[in-house]
């Protein structure tokens, strides 16, 4: 096996001046911008934290001062929009789908079950299907050679 010569003359080997040099000028531009990238991202990072603080603490101030104009307990239109939280303070977003989903419900509730199902109750034994699987029922071309009783058509016949 040999080994690499490089010449020194050409202008890709590594151990020139001048490609060290470029190489640590690229490494040094590259964990500049990586770090100008992290600072653009932590400072986006803190602005939407403190959109969200701010929001957060208008809504509670909404809450909890009326307007002038509106009488104490009275909900302003901005409130009613929190009608899908829960009594717990949960968020439900399907609250419209579930009040529909009730009346389906109900209709599948007061549908009569007839007698015979009635009868019928709780299997507690195997179905008879279960009790004979596909497996152990026998062809009926075998059976018929079976019960006919030909040595000659059995396919196990002695030499």
């Amino acid at each position: 096996m040999g080994k690499l010569n490089i010449a020194h003359h050409k202008s890709y080997h590594p151990y020139r001046r001048d490609n060290i040099e470029r190489v640590r000028r690229d490494e040094e531009a590259a964990r500049l911008q990586q770090l100008k990238d992290e600072g653009k991202l932590l400072m986006a990072d803190s602005e939407a934290r403190l959109d969200v603080l701010r929001k957060r603490s208008s809504a509670s101030r909404r809450r909890r001062d009326p307007s002038p104009g509106q009488k104490f307990g009275q909900q302003p239109e901005e409130a009613r929009s929190d009608e899908l939280t829960t009594p717990d303070g949960h968020i439900n977003f399907f609250a419209t789908t579930e009040i529909s989903q009730t009346g389906l419900l109900s209709a599948d509730l007061e549908r009569k079950i007839t007698e015979k199902e009635a009868e019928k109750g709780v299997a507690l034994g195997p179905n008879p299907k279960d009790l004979r699987p596909w497996y152990m029922a026998v062809p009926a071309r075998i059976e018929s050679t079976v019960s006919s009783g030909d040595p000659g058509s059995s396919s196990t016949g002695s030499n």
